[in-house]
């Protein structure tokens, strides 16, 4: 994948209906399950490390729609307001010092690549007719759609995530229980059994997967600082740190 939009319609022989959305095909509106289908990636091309996260809520399809009109630049789309935030997760886990942050989402950037598991932004039907792109909201409605979230996610690893070569990380937004088990069930499938190392990180003999608080969540920027530091009662980040050293002391010596 290269920084740019994606060309991608696998999943969707698995709607019935198919109509239109701020300038991307929209599948599935009216089903249980919907997606737009407006997949993109930033940054490095063959990527050291892949910064993802579940999928796209409704501020990023907003921006995508807005650069469709020529009113915002393609650079712009990821973490509006939230960059600031990721100097402390990169010092965090022991990367690079990140003085620009906007660096990691233009086709220069030779070490990250950002973007999303499930390319694709997708949402669920709500009791109002709505459609909600909250993850827990998502993960909820499985079971109700006949295992149609999982089947997207599963297809979508398969399609866009299953050539990594080693000494690659995966470092994924999202600390919530049921994200972290959908994740390493879904790439387990791809890259076989996966050990678990800690609560909030697991490996292959060549890759590494591991989660970390959401840039975008709903912590103050202080409350941040604070995880990124491991100033809080579970150093979440250390573990992350630790699995990305053990990642790159084996691929040094391979």
């Amino acid at each position: 994948m290269s920084h740019g939009y994606i060309s991608c319609t696998v999943c969707k022989q698995f709607f019935r209906n198919y109509d239109q959305e701020h300038g991307f095909e929209r599948w599935g509106h009216g089903e249980r399950v919907q997606l737009i289908n407006n997949p993109a990636s930033w940054g490095a091309a063959d990527p050291k490390y892949r910064l993802l996260g579940f999928s796209k809520g409704e501020t990023q399809n907003k921006a995508m729609a807005e650069e469709k009109k020529g009113r915002a630049t393609f650079e712009s789309i990821p973490f509006k307001g939230m960059r600031k935030r990721f100097p402390w997760l990169f010092k965090g886990l022991g990367l690079r010092d990140l003085n620009d942050p906007d660096e990691l989402f233009r086709p220069s950037e030779k070490e990250c690549q950002s973007g999303s598991i499930i390319k694709c932004s997708i949402s669920v039907l709500k009791a109002d007719g709505s459609y909600s792109y909250k993850l827990e909201d998502i993960l909820g409605a499985d079971s109700s759609a006949d295992g149609m979230v999982r089947k997207i996610l599963r297809t979508c690893i398969k399609t866009h995530l299953s050539t990594e070569r080693p000494g690659r990380t995966f470092i994924l937004f999202g600390l919530d229980k049921s994200f972290i088990s959908w994740c390493k069930s879904a790439f387990s499938e791809v890259y076989g059994e996966l050990r678990h190392i800690k609560p909030t990180t697991y490996r292959s003999d060549h890759l590494s997967w591991v989660h970390v608080a959401h840039p975008s969540g709903n912590q103050t920027d202080p409350q941040y600082q604070r995880w990124c530091e491991g100033r809080t009662s579970t150093a979440k980040v250390i573990w992350a740190r630790e699995e990305l050293a053990y990642r790159q002391r084996q691929h040094s010596a391979s």
